[in-house]
């Protein structure tokens, strides 16, 4: 692993018109931001570098977005945050889930994206 990036998301998303929306907006507010479609893709995203967030779909396809974020725990602990992205809070708040740092009911508006981002990893600190 190379570190820690302040101000790398990694937005870990099946829909790509949802993926794609989310990583142009925050590309477009300073953020570095890395994109998976799946639980595999995330997994070698994160052995590239630990973001500063991850914004997890919890319905993935094959592993589900839940099995990624208990082994994101296991292994990270609290150092890598996460906000889970989900049309369902009871999904994101059912007992024995791994605890999150944030949840953002499907669908959402940019001012809520932008909002709960700049609320877990504070304004990009990145060269654009």
């Amino acid at each position: 692993m190379r570190g820690n990036s302040d101000c790398l998301v990694l937005v870990v998303e099946d829909d790509p018109s949802i993926a794609e929306f989310v990583q142009w907006l925050l590309r477009d507010e300073g953020y570095q931001v890395r994109v998976a479609r799946d639980a595999g893709q995330a997994r070698r995203e994160l052995a590239q570098a630990r973001p500063a967030l991850v914004l997890l779909d919890l319905l993935l396809p094959g592993v589900s977005g839940a099995r990624l974020l208990e082994e994101l725990r296991q292994r990270y602990g609290g150092a890598v945050r996460v906000m889970v992205m989900t049309a369902s809070r009871e999904e994101a708040t059912r007992p024995g889930t791994p605890p999150v740092d944030g949840i953002l009911l499907k669908p959402f508006e940019l001012t809520d994206l932008l909002r709960e981002v700049q609320r877990l990893v504070g304004e990009p600190a990145c060269p654009r």
